[in-house]
């Protein structure tokens, strides 16, 4: 039913389709972007609607010809708690990008760039594991953690690292 291509199932694409989407995708949408007819895709689906009417805190939810995957009704309140607060306000994101593009960094080099709020950003970002600090020579260096690489899955290579972050810093900036 689910045939694998690059590892990757026709389940998992789906699953990860409906659950960034956040809602409902009609079959042929799916078969356009996956290039799976949309038979197989049905039949997939409806293995995915068996497993997530089990004990799942997500439900398959089928319309005429489209599905959603969403958190069951009744978990929502819960759900909605944790999802309040984004992981990184976008002044805090910058920050960070910052710490990554230009680390090691100073604190007199971040302040010259991000302003005082950057102190409040230090606590916060080295409290979520994502900076270490170094002291070099007498001087507060900081730069990012291992967890900060896994956590955003971007490359450790410094270049590439830093053609990622450019982008990024040049959407949050509005520029793209």
């Amino acid at each position: 039913m689910s045939k694998q291509k690059n590892g990757i199932s026709l389940k998992m694409k789906l699953e990860a389709a409906l659950l960034a989407s956040g809602r409902p995708i009609h079959i042929e949408e799916l078969s356009n972007i996956l290039k799976v007819k949309p038979k197989e895709i049905k039949e997939t689906l409806d293995s995915l609607k068996n497993i997530y009417s089990k004990e799942s805190a997500l439900e398959l939810v089928e319309f005429k010809d489209s599905y959603m995957l969403r958190i069951r009704p009744e978990l929502a309140p819960i759900a909605k708690k944790f999802g309040e607060k984004s992981f990184l306000s976008r002044s805090l994101a910058k920050t960070l990008s910052l710490i990554a593009y230009y680390g090691p960094i100073s604190v007199k080099e971040l302040k010259e760039k991000r302003g005082s709020i950057i102190y409040s950003h230090i606590k916060t970002l080295e409290k979520m594991r994502l900076i270490k600090k170094e002291e070099t020579n007498g001087q507060k260096m900081y730069s990012v953690t291992d967890d900060f690489f896994k956590l955003f899955n971007v490359p450790q290579n410094k270049d590439e690292l830093k053609k990622t972050l450019f982008n990024s810093l040049q959407k949050l900036e509005g520029k793209q």
